[in-house]
This record gives structure tokens, C-alpha cells and sequence, in this order.
């Protein structure tokens, strides 16, 4: 089984099969490579093209982004594990980084589109909008820019609540509601961690998307 390919499409089977392995080199590397994916899509956001290169956005990715990634995914899995246990679940913490790092597969494909698009459009792959001078195709590559990666991460999300309700023997409904708190839980200490970084003075770093 090939479970990065199956997971897309077979996803509660994939996590029954992995259910009982350690936390490996794939978790991490998936994890990573969700911090990298965030950190792009906030260079996006915040326009960071207009005043870095592509290369040097890849370069801030790859450090910062999948230090934060693996954070991330280490404090949700925290977070997940104590309220399934609240919601009547039995998912030990190795089980849900494997949901959350396997489920974002998905995401972790769109790194593909952000080189591919990196490659096509230079710095212009990051900018919210593009300027009056842009080519109508550059604009349509922006979009499909955006559309794809959108598409790709709702589809993880998908798979980590299916994850979370297989794991946990909870309801899809159950499940959702468990996402969704810990989702805010996890934005909330994230946002603490932030302040006291800010407080002491230190290096911020922006939040995977």
C-alpha cells in the first residue's frame, strides 16, 4: 500500500493501516512540507513579491515554514488527542499526527503548483493583484494559482476530519465539531505565542495558512 497516493482517495483505510506505527520521517517531512505551503500562501497574501525574489521567498519558506509546520502539527495533535478523549474517543497523539500529516497531502501536492508557478511568474507569484501592466495570461495563472491551492487544501481538511472521526470512532458530525475547536484552540495559542514572542523581542514567525 502505497499510502501518500491512497490516502487521496481511501483515506479511513489508510489511516486504519497506519493506525499502529510510529511517528516516522514521512509525518515529519509532511508536516514540513504543510509549514512550507502556509508560508507561501501568506508571502501571497501580504504581498511579500513586491519586495523579495522567488528564490529568496523559498529560501524563508523552507526554513521558517516547515520549523512552524512541524510545530503546528505537534501542537493541533496535542490539542485533537485531549478533546477526542473529551468526546468519548480513544485516538492516542502518534494517531493524530498521523491524521493531520497524512491528511494534508493534498496541501503538501500544491507545493508543485508553487514552484511550477514561482517558475512562470517570478516574484508576480506572490502578489495578491496583479498590477495594470500584467499580461492577461499571467493573470489567468494567478487565479489558477490561487484556485488550485484553495481546492487542494479544502480537500485536506476533508481527509483530517475523516481521519479524526476514524481514529476516534466519533461521528462525521462529531468530528467536524472537534476540527473546528481545535482549529480556534490551536489559532489562539499560536496568537500567545506571537504576543510573548513579540514581548521579549523576538523573531515572529508568520503562521502556517
Amino acid at each position: 500500500m502505497n499510502a501518500l497516493q491512497e490516502v487521496w482517495i481511501r483515506p479511513r483505510k489508510v489511516f486504519r493501516e497506519i493506525s499502529n506505527q510510529p511517528v516516522g520521517a514521512t509525518d515529519f517531512l509532511l508536516s514540513a512540507a504543510q509549514g512550507i505551503v502556509g508560508f507561501l500562501a501568506v508571502a501571497q497574501m501580504t504581498d511579500l513579491g513586491k519586495s523579495n525574489g522567488a528564490g529568496q521567498i523559498f529560501l524563508k519558506a523552507a526554513l521558517d515554514g516547515s520549523v512552524n509546520g512541524i510545530a503546528i502539527i505537534w501542537i493541533q495533535a496535542w490539542i485533537y488527542t485531549w478533546m477526542g478523549r473529551r468526546a468519548g474517543g480513544g485516538a492516542t497523539r502518534s494517531q493524530i499526527i498521523h491524521v493531520l500529516a497524512y491528511g494534508g497531502a493534498p496541501l503538501c501536492g500544491s507545493l508543485a503548483i508553487w514552484c511550477l508557478a514561482a517558475a512562470l511568474l517570478g516574484s508576480e507569484a506572490f502578489v495578491q493583484q496583479a498590477s495594470d501592466q500584467t499580461d492577461n495570461f499571467v493573470v489567468l495563472l494567478m487565479i489558477l494559482q490561487v484556485v488550485a491551492h484553495t481546492l487542494l487544501g479544502l480537500w485536506s481538511v476533508v481527509l483530517q476530519i475523516m481521519g479524526l472521526s476514524e481514529m476516534n470512532k466519533l461521528p462525521t458530525r462529531g468530528a467536524i465539531g472537534t476540527f473546528l475547536v481545535g482549529l480556534l484552540l490551536a489559532a489562539l495559542f499560536w496568537l500567545v505565542i506571537r504576543v510573548l514572542m513579540a514581548a521579549l523581542g523576538w523573531s515572529v514567525p508568520a503562521p502556517p495558512a
